[in-house]
This record gives structure tokens, C-alpha cells and sequence, in this order.
């Protein structure tokens, strides 16, 4: 059997243990082979929502829009904290031909003009926060097509080229993304690596206590903490802390604290943990000022 078919295989049994739970099949007169195929295309819709915005299954299921009158959009996720509209079409198989991708284009247009009754009613359960995305300055809608083949089509790429070329003409707010069986796999394969991040860091005026866990505590500048992030990304947080905790209103507070006053984020913050597997305290450090490797 080919690497493919293997890969295939191994997406296609994930996602029945993931998300069949969640997504029920469509009260449509099939057969069990046909509602197999829809769910798998459904759950897959919700795997790539998962992978582009990095939110739990639950979560992801509740972007799912595929259903009669989607008007070619299978899912649509509003990422708030990287300010961008996630919007899917799934094919569980082949790549979709380009009737299918031109069906989805047409339903980006309709977006983004607002034309809401073109869509179903799991659309219009989205639509408070598709219309706050809307609103947004600074959005970006990023379309993903995601099938089980090694690339899509060249009508298909070329009719998306053509879609980003036309909203693209006076700001850059659209891209699309060739959600291809590579790249699906890789999403999976990924999720059982468990990456290790080794870092240094400088704290001031710290302390730290040997039990009952070992842990040190002192001040860290705000200034080393984004470095750290735009080096690491999202491999120094925990899975969904982002989006678990990005909505909520005292972070909107901090975040204003650090563009309107900077100088009172020391007094008005109450401080961050990070769990590590060893942390040690460099030489040549006082309890004033030392660096730790982490």
C-alpha cells in the first residue's frame, strides 16, 4: 500500500475517533457509506479549523457550517487573538474540481459583501461574530481548501489567485491556503511530538524556595517576554491558552495597560507562571540580577 493510502488511512480513523462523537449525521435518506463520507468531510472541515486556529475539537465542530445551502463554506472560525476569518471548504477525498472551488469563491464574495441570506441557518448561528470579524480593522481572511490529495488543481489555484488579486486591489486582506493530505497529515503526525523550547532568561530582585516544588519568582521585563514569543511562538504556551484566555476582559485590560501606560504594568499585573522541566540559575548572578536556563 502507498505512503498515501496509509496517511489517508490513519486521518480518516482519527478523525472518526474525534469527531464522530460530535457531529451527528444529517437527517438525509442515505446509505451508511454516504453518510460516512459527509461526516468524514465535515470532521475534516473541523480538524483544519482546529489546525489553523489552534482551538479545541468542541470548538472547532461549532465552525462547521456544511450542510444544504452552505453556499460552498464548510467552516468559518474568527481567531480574534491573530485577527483573522478562517473559512474552509472539505472534500474528504480528491481534491474538489474547479465547479466546486468556484462555488466556494462565490461564497467569499457573498461574505465579505455581507450578503448573509445566501447562507444556512448554522451560518447565520456564526453570523454575530462573522460580522464582528467583519468590522475589525486590520482583518485578514484566509481561505483553506482542504482535501486528501497532493495538491489542488491548477483551474482551482488559479481561480483563488484570481479571488486574492481582485480583494486584494487596494488592501491586503485575503490569502488562501492548499490544505493538501501533506499537510493534514503533518498537522496529526505533530500533535505526538512534544517540542522542548531552551531559553534564557534574566530576572531581577528574585528568590526561590526548594519545596514542596522547586520554583523561583522575581521581576522579568515585558520587553524579554516578546522577544521570547516572536522567536517561539506558540511552542511556550500551553494548547489553547491563547484562545481560552484571550477574550476575557482583564486581558483586553492588560494589553491596554502596555500600549496607554507601560509604566504602571509592574503595579496593575499580577505576574505569569511558566512550568518547566529544569530551570538552573547561571553563575556570576546575585539576587539582584542573575540569568536562568530554562
Amino acid at each position: 500500500m502507498a505512503a498515501a493510502d496509509d496517511q489517508r488511512i490513519q486521518i480518516a480513523d482519527a478523525l472518526r475517533q474525534r469527531y464522530f462523537q460530535l457531529i451527528p449525521q444529517l437527517q438525509t435518506n442515505w446509505i451508511a457509506e454516504q453518510h460516512d463520507k459527509n461526516r468524514l468531510s465535515r470532521s475534516l472541515a473541523a480538524f483544519a479549523i482546529s489546525g489553523l486556529a489552534d482551538v479545541s475539537p468542541a470548538e472547532a465542530v461549532n465552525a462547521v457550517v456544511d450542510g444544504g445551502n452552505d453556499n460552498g463554506l464548510d467552516a468559518v472560525q474568527f481567531d480574534r487573538p491573530e485577527n483573522h476569518l478562517w473559512v474552509v471548504q472539505s472534500k474528504a477525498g480528491g481534491a474538489p474540481d474547479l465547479g466546486e472551488v468556484k462555488k466556494f469563491t462565490g461564497g467569499i464574495r457573498d461574505l465579505i459583501a455581507g450578503r448573509f441570506d445566501r447562507f444556512n441557518a448554522s451560518f447565520r448561528r456564526l453570523q454575530p461574530d462573522i460580522e464582528e470579524a467583519l468590522a475589525t480593522d486590520g482583518l485578514k481572511i484566509v481561505a483553506g481548501v482542504v482535501h486528501q490529495a497532493d495538491e489542488l488543481g491548477p483551474h482551482g489555484r488559479a481561480e483563488l489567485d484570481q479571488v486574492r488579486i481582485e480583494l486584494n486591489r487596494f488592501v491586503d486582506r485575503f490569502d488562501w491556503l492548499d490544505l493538501n493530505l501533506p499537510t493534514v497529515h503533518q498537522w496529526l503526525t505533530a500533535e505526538h511530538a512534544i517540542p522542548s523550547v531552551n531559553i534564557t532568561i534574566t530576572l531581577e530582585n528574585w528568590y526561590g524556595v526548594n519545596g514542596p516544588r522547586r520554583a523561583f519568582y522575581g521581576l522579568v521585563s515585558a520587553g524579554q517576554l516578546a522577544t521570547l514569543y516572536r522567536t517561539h511562538g506558540k511552542a511556550l504556551l500551553e494548547k489553547n491558552i491563547r484562545h481560552y484566555l484571550g477574550g476575557q476582559s482583564v486581558n483586553s485590560a492588560i494589553a491596554r495597560t502596555v500600549r496607554e501606560r507601560p509604566e504602571d504594568l509592574f503595579y496593575l499585573n499580577n505576574g505569569l507562571t511558566a512550568v518547566c522541566s529544569s530551570v538552573t540559575p547561571m553563575p556570576g548572578g546575585t539576587n539582584d540580577l542573575a540569568a536562568f536556563s530554562i
